[in-house]
């Protein structure tokens, strides 16, 4: 649901706010990163973020009251489902992403990245199987409509919503929201729904999720591209 190509006015932007996008604007086109460039930031050391993450944070900073960055994801589940387990896969794959636990900020007229150590989050189901089917399906779009509408804090983590709807004891429905800044349709298809896919399976067996370790994180590319 992101409105994306208008560029606020300069007369709504702070002089802060100018000179940051005066400086943005003379930077020249993001370059192709090799894996090998990239080293992992020191620990502690202060997380700037990228060009294309400052241009929606400017973006969404002068139209704080409209949710334009919001991105609605549905993942639906048939047959046996286990709350529990999934809010436990989700929790990890939150430990191994650390663009999913970040917040932003601003000092001294530079806007960073906070990483938060640990992030864990309580899922919450609400029950509509007992309403008529119809009924059902209305109240679920406005749930998930509501959820996705309300404006999402940069300054407080986490940048996204979680609702899961149980529509019947074999169907339910995960329903997030996440600003733009934090995710991409990409991560989506090729991150996200696989690995938290990897992680429920593995611990639904009994067994530990077979992952790679993570390397790199989004903000080591970030702090990267700075140096260039």
């Amino acid at each position: 649901m992101s409105i994306k190509g208008t560029t606020p006015e300069l007369k709504d932007l702070s002089e802060a706010k100018r000179r940051l996008l005066a400086l943005r604007l003379k930077g020249a086109a993001t370059p192709a990163a090799s894996v090998d460039e990239i080293r992992p930031r020191p620990v502690g050391a202060r997380t700037p973020i990228s060009i294309d993450q400052y241009r929606i944070w400017l973006h969404a900073s002068v139209q704080l009251e409209l949710p334009i960055y919001n991105e609605p994801v549905t993942i639906g589940y048939r047959g046996a489902f286990d709350l529990g387990l999934l809010e436990t896969s989700f929790n990890r794959f939150l430990e191994r992403h650390e663009a999913w636990r970040t917040s932003f900020f601003v000092e001294q007229d530079e806007v960073l990245q906070v990483i938060h150590s640990e992030l864990k989050v309580k899922l919450e189901m609400i029950d509509l199987s007992e309403l008529p089917r119809a009924e059902r399906e209305i109240e679920a779009k406005r749930l998930a409509t509501q959820q996705a509408l309300h404006p999402i804090d940069l300054k407080t983590a986490p940048l996204f919503r979680t609702l899961v709807i149980r529509m019947a004891p074999d169907e339910h429905r995960f329903h997030l929201v996440l600003h733009h800044i934090i995710f991409d349709g990409m991560s989506l298809t090729q991150t996200f729904i696989p690995e938290l896919a990897a992680i429920y399976s593995a611990l639904e067996s009994g067994a530990e999720p077979l992952l790679p370790n993570r390397a790199l994180q989004y903000a080591d590319y970030a702090a990267w591209r700075q140096k260039q």
